[in-house]
């Protein structure tokens, strides 16, 4: 963590070493010229005050904290650019100030992760998701989009990440992981219905925890293995809205991902090659299928969150014409195989019985190709496609 930020955080520090500190980040570049009586005179504390400091800080010395200051100061004033984080826009302003004001507000934020995310942290946390047989990302409200968006990276070079998003299906994977599993908890400051109980769970069973969370102190620190440090800047309530928040979330989960990524950089960038969209995640659910035992309440939920997807995506390609077969036309096909052959029969017997009923053919348009047949209207709904095949609706 950048020195500067670590003396700004405050944290653990004492009256007379806060005062010392606000003496630092009020003039670093004095600071770096000064002696220790020097400073003593200008923060009004005394000197074992300065040598208590370096001490905390992992500083040898004074010597010590200069030369860490000014490796520091260059990257520490990206993230003082005096932006307000939590209303960096105003009433009233038009588009090109609202533009400005957004980018330099992620701007600050994106220093500011930087100066907070610990390089090694970040290599054993990639070195945990490797080595993992199971990875599950433990998020909530807005973050699960940024957990849906590093799975789908990580699916795309060939790698499984399982992302619950409903409570009760995140306390099933919470009690059932295991030895072998990682659990990648995002919580920005360990709030929640969730992370509290499930961090500690994961913690009695044994299994490793990459803690996403703010960089500051938070409930769960004792309880993760790994912490991968977002901007604390933002207020936890008062704010326009989470612009910071989700932008140093971003850059954590996509540094982790390049981490894992160049570890085989050439065969990575292989498989990514390989896969296209209606391949991957087919694939990488079979995978999961694998990879977690058939008779848990996370298969099951898992199986069933798939056949409510795959059921609706056929449901929908059926009312529009498509049929079962919709790989010729970009989309994705089903993945669920129960839910492939149940379709599949389904179409197929709707079909023979539009044909038993002789149903009139549809004249041709004056503006088709006169080699083209125009296919009978299908209509479906979700019921009929997951029924079983020889059952009748009732009545």
């Amino acid at each position: 963590m950048n020195v500067l930020t670590r003396i700004r955080m405050g944290e653990g520090l004492s009256d007379g070493e806060r005062a010392l500190a606000q003496a630092l980040l009020a003039d670093p570049e004095r600071a770096l010229g000064e002696s220790a009586k020097q400073l003593v005179r200008r923060a009004h504390v005394s000197q074992a005050t300065v040598y208590r400091l370096c001490e905390k800080l992992g500083c040898s010395g004074l010597s010590d904290l200069r030369v860490r200051i000014a490796s520091a100061l260059p990257a520490f004033r990206g993230e003082s650019a005096g932006v307000d984080v939590n209303f960096p826009v105003r009433a009233g302003q038009g588009g090109r100030e609202v533009m400005g004001a957004i980018e330099r507000d992620l701007a600050q934020t994106l220093a500011a992760t930087a100066n907070v995310l610990d390089p090694c942290e970040l290599d054993r946390a990639a070195a945990l998701v490797l080595s993992a047989g199971r990875v599950f990302v433990l998020a909530t409200a807005g973050n699960v989009a940024f957990a849906q968006n590093f799975r789908f990276q990580m699916a795309e070079i060939g790698r499984v990440v399982v992302v619950p998003v409903d409570e009760y299906e995140q306390r099933l994977v919470a009690s059932s992981a295991g030895e072998g599993d990682v659990v990648i908890l995002v919580s920005f400051g360990g709030r929640g219905f969730v992370a509290p109980s499930a961090a500690e769970l994961l913690s009695r069973r044994g299994v490793p925890v990459v803690l996403v969370a703010s960089a500051g102190a938070t409930p769960l620190d004792h309880l993760a293995e790994v912490k991968l440090a977002l901007s604390p800047q933002e207020d936890h309530v008062r704010k326009v809205s989470p612009f910071a928040t989700g932008a140093s979330l971003l850059y954590v989960l996509d540094a982790l991902f390049a981490r894992v990524f160049v570890e085989d950089f050439d065969g990575n960038l292989v498989t990514r090659g390989r896969r296209s969209c209606h391949r991957s995640v087919p694939a990488a659910r079979a995978r999961t299928r694998e990879t977690i035992p058939r008779d848990t309440p996370v298969m099951r939920s898992i199986c069933r969150t798939e056949m409510r997807q795959d059921s609706s995506f056929l449901s929908a390609s059926s009312r529009l014409g498509l049929g079962s077969d919709t790989t010729s036309l970009g989309c994705m096909p089903p993945s669920s195989d129960r839910a492939r052959s149940v379709a599949s029969s389904s179409l197929s017997g709707r079909r023979s019985s539009s044909t038993s009923m002789h149903r009139s053919p549809v004249p041709a348009s004056p503006w088709s190709c006169s080699n083209a047949s125009t296919p009978p209207r299908r209509e479906s709904t979700v019921s009929q496609l997951v029924r079983p095949t020889g059952s009748e609706s009732p009545r």
